[in-house]
């Protein structure tokens, strides 16, 4: 992939939970959720968000892993 991976972060900062969208790498509309791209973006993504302590660092774990982060509501 040439660009960075994007992840839509649509918790707010205070959330107790972390929700969260793929953008393009891991959609079974496009056909790409069961590749292994995808499989080891899907588990990198989950590693970052269970290490962190809350929203915001979630965020902070995902950037410095390599993703692009858009906020969303």
């Amino acid at each position: 992939m040439a660009n960075k991976p994007q992840i839509i972060v649509i918790s707010k900062d205070t959330d107790d939970s972390f929700r969260w969208l793929s953008v393009g790498w891991c959609s079974v509309k496009l056909g790409t959720k069961g590749t292994p791209k995808a499989e080891a973006l899907m588990a990198k993504a989950h590693q970052q968000i269970d290490a962190a302590k809350n929203v915001p660092d979630a965020i902070k774990r995902l950037r410095k892993a390599g993703f692009t982060v858009i906020r969303g509501q």
